[in-house]
């Protein structure tokens, strides 16, 4: 088993396949990344922001409702719209409440999500370039979860690598 701090060095190298960088081989990655850092929130924080939006409210919030509204509106608006589309806050709160861990896609979902409500406030890699490079090639993943062409290993593998992203 791969440390976890190493799950988003091997998928700027070539995912899990291990291959090398175009210009640099994978020890070069790792040892790029190692000194990479990084803050994020968890899910409880974001379902209370949304929550609290959503019911009008404004005590013990962090993040307003205005602000929410732009970043729902920069997840649609990233790599691919029709990956990342919110109606609304209680959308939102229902793909951050997932429990249900035998559904690979609604977990994936889950921590896609997550690490794009941290990447658009200001959170994940203190690198914004790889935090990007990282959530646009799950955005694609996530379209090929949709259409059901996606494979499971990989899904688990971004999977980790999003909550390795989400727990900065």
């Amino acid at each position: 088993m791969r440390s976890l701090w190493l799950l988003p060095a091997l998928l700027w190298c070539g995912d899990a396949s291990a291959q090398s960088c175009p210009d640099a081989g994978a020890d070069a990655c790792v040892d790029w990344l190692a000194g990479l850092t990084g803050a994020s929130e968890g899910s409880g924080f974001w379902r209370h922001q949304l929550q609290r939006a959503a019911d009008g409210k404004t005590n013990g919030v962090a993040v307003t409702a205005e602000e929410l509204d732009i970043l729902l509106e920069d997840l649609r608006g990233f790599a691919l719209p029709e990956s990342m589309h919110m109606d609304g806050y209680l959308e939102a709160v229902a793909v951050l409440e997932v429990v249900d861990n035998s559904d690979a896609g609604m977990k994936f979902g889950k921590e896609l999500l997550l690490a794009e409500l941290n990447h658009f406030y200001g959170l994940g890699l203190s690198s914004a370039a790889m935090s990007e490079h990282i959530l646009f090639r799950c955005e694609h993943l996530a379209i090929r979860i949709g259409l059901g062409l996606a494979d499971p290993a990989e899904v688990a593998w971004y999977q980790q690598v999003l909550a390795t992203l989400n727990s900065l």
